[in-house]
This record gives structure tokens, C-alpha cells and sequence, in this order.
């Protein structure tokens, strides 16, 4: 159905480059064939149920027959993850300095800015959430016993939230 509403776009402009009233129109074609639910609730429910029903579908059946090396699919296979977005800054530090102390060096993105700032500017806007951060830092350094990596995010209000960790990786830059 939608593939249609693309060749029949693709065939009257005589190219497959759409402009912004194309991909309206085409939008407006696909709010017809399909209507999304207003409630994100439902609209989360009809997601998990597409996902799991697109697991028996003969093309995804034929893909996992021919490209994996799996004897029996019968128990399924599928995983829906449901991630929450946190509307806020993001920030990357390093639990040592360049010279090996052990200080905090970084940068980060607040709420309110679109620019990189310096960590200890950090510091000084939000000295609780930046002392919850280097504890969290410093007890992961302490747990796998080396110089870390961690990139984190900030919540909508500029707080520090230790399990809003995008990635913790050994540090290989210094």
C-alpha cells in the first residue's frame, strides 16, 4: 500500500527526489491508508503487536532461513525495546585529566544552551548533580579498575541522572 503511493509519486514527477510539499502529500496518502491512534499508549501497543506479527511474515521467514544458521525458529526471536527520551544536555567526561590525575575532564551540553562547556562549568551551575556525577564516575573507575569513559545525560531541569549513562567504556584517549 505504501510502496504504491511511492512509484504512483515517483511516476508523476518522473524522479524519486521529493520535495517538502511531495513528502506532505505523500504523508497525508499514508494517514488514509493507515490511521495512527492520538493515544501514545495504543499507539505503543499496536507497535509491539506489528513487531511480533512481522516475525512470521514470509519475507522476514526466508531472510532468517537463507542469512542465519539457526535450525529451529519455532520459539520465536523477536525483542521490542521501549526506551524513554530524555529532553536535556548530554555530556562526555574522562575520570582522569590528561596528566593522569584523578580529575574529571570533559565537556557538556546544559538544557539551555546548544553550545559545549567546559565540565567544571558544570560544576559550578549544579555543584549536587556534579558531585553525584563524579561519585558515579569514580565508583565505576573503582569497580573495573581503570580510567573511564562516561557519557551521560542531563534531564530536562539540568539534573544529572546516574542511570541515563549513553555509554561507559574504558578511556582510550588519553
Amino acid at each position: 500500500m505504501y510502496r504504491n503511493v511511492l512509484q504512483e509519486k515517483i511516476a508523476n514527477n518522473g524522479r524519486n527526489v521529493f520535495t517538502t510539499d511531495d513528502l506532505f502529500s505523500i504523508v497525508s496518502q499514508f494517514k488514509q491508508i493507515h490511521k495512527i491512534p492520538e493515544d501514545p499508549f495504543e499507539q505503543l501497543k499496536l507497535l509491539i503487536i506489528s513487531a511480533y506479527s512481522n516475525w512470521f511474515q514470509p519475507e522476514a521467514i526466508e531472510f532468517r532461513e537463507t542469512n542465519m544458521n539457526i535450525d529451529d525458529f519455532s520459539n520465536g526471536g523477536v525483542a521490542v525495546i521501549i526506551q524513554t527520551v530524555i529532553h536535556g544536555g548530554f555530556g562526555r567526561v574522562h575520570s582522569r585529566s590528561p596528566s593522569g590525575q584523578r580529575k574529571l575532564c570533559g565537556e557538556f551540553q546544559s538544557v539551555t544552551s546548544s553550545v559545549m562547556s567546559p565540565i567544571k562549568q558544570f560544576q559550578s551551575s549544579d555543584p549536587t548533580y556534579f558531585d553525584q556525577l563524579v561519585e558515579t564516575v569514580y565508583s565505576l573507575e573503582s569497580s573495573y579498575r581503570d580510567m573511564q569513559t562516561v557519557e551521560f545525560v542531563l534531564d530536562d531541569e539540568g539534573k544529572f541522572w546516574s542511570k541515563f549513562f549513553f555509554k561507559v567504556s574504558l578511556c582510550k584517549c588519553l
